[in-house]
């Protein structure tokens, strides 16, 4: 096994942006808030102390919308996913800068797996995941 950061919280993950990562979490359709609230093929991992979590590549990218096949085999499961971790998405290409810009994490997924169960955390309650402030010390 290689010497990845695993992180299974978001607070572990937050720390190294822009590097290759290992994270474990629930894989979970990301629905997007809109008038109907259907899947439409995103999908994000959910961590203990951020239940929204990292989204797996970028929703506008050629692996943004996840095959339906995979969704059906980790749906609600445990998994590890490796690849590069980024705080925020960058905004869509062609889109005006002054347009909505959707900030969430992503993964950039080189692999996904289901975590087997000595992997899956134990860590019991966990305080939310805060964003940092230009406020804080």
């Amino acid at each position: 096994m290689d010497d990845l950061p695993t992180c299974v919280t978001f607070a572990e993950c937050f720390p190294h942006q822009g590097r290759r990562i290992r994270i474990i979490g629930v894989y979970t359709k990301h629905l997007i808030p809109d008038e109907f609230s259907e899947f439409e093929g995103y999908v994000r991992v959910q961590m203990p102390d951020y239940l929204r979590g990292p989204l797996l590549d970028l929703p506008w990218g050629p692996n943004g919308r996840r095959d339906p096949a995979e969704v059906a085999r980790f749906e609600g499961k445990h998994v590890v996913v490796v690849g590069g971790f980024h705080s925020s998405t960058p905004p869509k290409p062609n889109t005006s800068p002054y347009g909505a810009h959707y900030n969430a994490p992503f993964i950039d997924v080189e692999s996904i797996r289901l975590a087997e169960p000595h992997e899956i955390p134990q860590i019991g309650h966990v305080k939310p995941f805060r964003w940092p402030s230009l406020f804080d010390d």
